[in-house]
């Protein structure tokens, strides 16, 4: 067992800056989901075609409740680019 764990540090010292990318990859993309939901929560608040009935309220639950997934879902369904 530490033989099979010996070659596979072995074989990551090889490529070491390779893998010293992951987290900073992994941050960076992790601040574009959070700047993407923070604009999709204010267009959410400030978009006028939400005024009627509780579309705002539902939309602006969708996008805090379901973070990302819930910014990609308005981007796509509800968000009206303004002209």
């Amino acid at each position: 067992m530490s033989f099979v764990l010996a070659e596979a540090f072995a074989a990551l010292a090889i490529f070491p800056c390779c893998f010293a990318f992951i987290p900073l990859v992994a941050i960076l993309i992790g601040l574009a989901l959070t700047a993407f939901w923070v604009w999709m929560l204010v267009d959410a608040c400030t978009n006028p075609a939400l005024a009627k009935n509780n579309d705002r309220l539902m939309w602006v639950l969708v996008i805090l409740f379901a973070h990302g997934l819930g910014a990609i879902i308005y981007y796509f369904v509800a968000r009206k680019p303004k002209t």
